[in-house]
């Protein structure tokens, strides 16, 4: 909601839409951010940067970035496919991402999410198939069911 309230109001300014990022977001809190002085700190750190403009940009070393993108790039790769082994997913599920991270790695983003559409009602599919016990159990008389409904005395 503050993020599009956000927007919103950047709008109304003339300025720029912001975007939500999650690996901007695992860094800030992988980081230790997380508390309202590190947020108020980042949008002071984020408007000196507004604020100083390109020049903000040759300030930092070319190697700077390329080490950052590499160090979320690995460490999202490990969470979405190391960690997600673990993490309780079904054989389908887990068959799902690793053929999501693979299309896109091969054909690109816009393959790897369509895909991931198949892939996952597919193994919707495969999971609804292996639920087909619908009888809880069975009674040999119907004398010890109790009725939703009051009895009428006749």
């Amino acid at each position: 909601m503050a993020h599009g309230f956000s927007n919103v109001l950047s709008g109304l300014c003339g300025g720029l839409q912001n975007y939500l990022c999650y690996s901007n977001s695992l860094l800030y809190f992988r980081c230790g951010g997380g508390g309202r002085e590190e947020g108020l700190l980042l949008a002071l750190a984020s408007l000196v940067c507004v604020w100083m403009g390109p020049m903000a940009v040759r300030m930092v070393p070319r190697a700077l970035p390329g080490c950052l993108l590499l160090h979320l790039g690995l460490d999202l790769a490990k969470e979405g496919l190391w960690d997600s082994a673990f993490s309780g997913l079904d054989l389908a599920e887990y068959v799902t991402v690793l053929c999501i991270a693979g299309a896109m790695g091969l054909w690109g983003m816009s393959e790897g999410l369509g895909l991931g559409v198949l892939c996952a009602a597919l193994a919707f599919t495969l999971q609804a198939a292996g639920h087909a016990g619908p009888v809880r159990r069975t009674l040999r008389s119907g004398l010890t069911l109790r009725s939703s409904r009051s009895a009428t005395v006749g």
